[in-house]
């Protein structure tokens, strides 16, 4: 009988013993999980700062662009330049002083 009682004794200690483990692993899971969860949305987020930033950079590079081509229209030949952007909203037309004297 003792040795049955042992024998129990041990089993409820190896099932307690396996339900813990297996309680620590869900655990240890859910917080990998957690983690990694957060570092997706860090990434994600630090896509989205690092494409705003480079539109704009684009978008300051393309206002250069547009101010060195208008700046150079009107050294060449006078020309009243308006940007793409701007047609349609500006009263200005775009014509060329050169186009006038014909």
């Amino acid at each position: 009988r003792a040795a049955a009682a042992a024998r129990r004794r041990r089993h409820e200690a190896l099932d307690t013993f396996y339900a813990d483990q297996l309680e620590m692993l869900h655990g240890e899971l859910a917080r990998e999980e957690a983690g990694l969860a957060l570092r997706e949305r860090a990434s994600h987020s630090l896509e989205l700062s690092i494409d705003a930033e480079a539109r704009r950079e684009q978008r300051a590079l393309l206002q250069q662009l547009h101010d060195r081509l208008a700046r150079m229209h009107r050294l060449a030949d006078g020309s009243v330049y308006t940007a793409p952007e701007e047609v349609g909203r500006s009263r200005l037309p775009i014509y060329s002083a050169a186009e006038e004297a014909w």
